[in-house]
């Protein structure tokens, strides 16, 4: 096993990829589990996704297996941001865990979730 070296740049903790569908759409796609240390990046990148010209913003869930508190807190706070802007935040393709955490905490009322 080799060491990284100090000038190489760690993988990313938490893979997402953002792809823009269309002027209009953009899509973040999550995969992983959320918590307190992935929060930070999934914070970062919807920050610079939903920053973009973009009217509605993807957030797709289908590969993420857990998501604490934090990661949860990250949604609706760039959710509330967008929706202030006059724009809005999409959740799909969260599983049956994660939608059941969304229920219990609330945020099924605040987020637009889909499957």
């Amino acid at each position: 096993m080799t060491a990284a070296r100090p000038d190489e740049h760690p993988e990313p903790v938490l893979p997402i990829e953002v792809v823009s569908l269309s002027d209009e759409v953009l899509t973040v796609f999550v995969r992983g589990e959320i918590d307190l240390t992935e929060a930070g990046e999934l914070r970062a990148v919807l920050s610079d996704a939903c920053a973009g010209p973009h009217r509605t913003v993807i957030v797709d869930l289908s590969g993420v297996g857990f998501m604490g508190s934090s990661g949860m807190g990250v949604l609706a706070q760039q959710s509330a941001a967008l929706e202030e802007a006059g724009r809005t935040m999409q959740i799909c393709g969260s599983q049956p865990r994660l939608l059941r955490a969304f229920e219990v905490t609330g945020l099924d009322q605040v987020l637009d979730i889909t499957q």
